[in-house]
């Protein structure tokens, strides 16, 4: 997204209540990428989805915009959106959600790897025995191990892939 461009946030605010209960004195708030400053927060606009009685209920999405005039920043930008409202006990119920966005240019390339042991079975399906955490997978000794490592690049630019086995580290499970 072009630095200075017009930015237009939109807001969906549904109620997930599991009893059906519905939310009143619903509202949100987007931190304007500036956690930590309340004086800079942008106050989003209901626009529609309510049937009228001013309850969001289960079902219903709430549309809200962000006011107008908002331009794009430079570089990579974090919003924290929270939606705020009273239960029918009237006890306070919220949420948040995060959306980034990049201005001026592209996501530079961004490197992550995932580990998994024995990742194919026999018929060459993928299964997922990764190394989350200890004590990590169980296996009985004298078990065969592959390691199947995959790399992903999470940016927008290119990044030629380049193994140094020389700076090639075993990390164990959980560690």
């Amino acid at each position: 997204m072009p630095t200075g461009s017009p930015l237009v946030l939109t807001y969906l605010v549904t109620n997930a209540s599991s009893d059906g209960s519905p939310i009143s004195s619903v509202q949100v708030f987007d931190d304007a990428g500036t956690p930590g400053v309340p004086g800079d927060d942008l106050a989003p606009i209901y626009q529609s989805g309510d049937d009228g009685d001013g309850l969001l209920e289960v079902g219903e999405v709430w549309f809200f915009v962000a006011p107008a005039g908002l331009e794009a920043r430079a570089g990579v930008q974090r919003h924290v959106a929270t939606a705020l409202g009273l239960s029918s006990a009237g006890n306070a119920v919220d949420d948040t959600d995060l959306v980034y966005y990049n201005g001026g240019g592209t996501t530079p390339a961004s490197i992550r790897i995932e580990k998994a042991i024995n990742a194919a079975d026999r018929r060459g399906r993928r299964r997922r025995r990764g190394c989350r955490g200890a004590p990590g997978p169980t296996l009985l000794v004298g078990t065969p191990i592959t390691w199947t490592y995959l790399v992903f690049n999470d940016g927008s630019e290119a990044a030629a892939p380049r193994l140094d086995r020389g700076r090639l580290r075993h990390r164990r499970c959980g560690g």
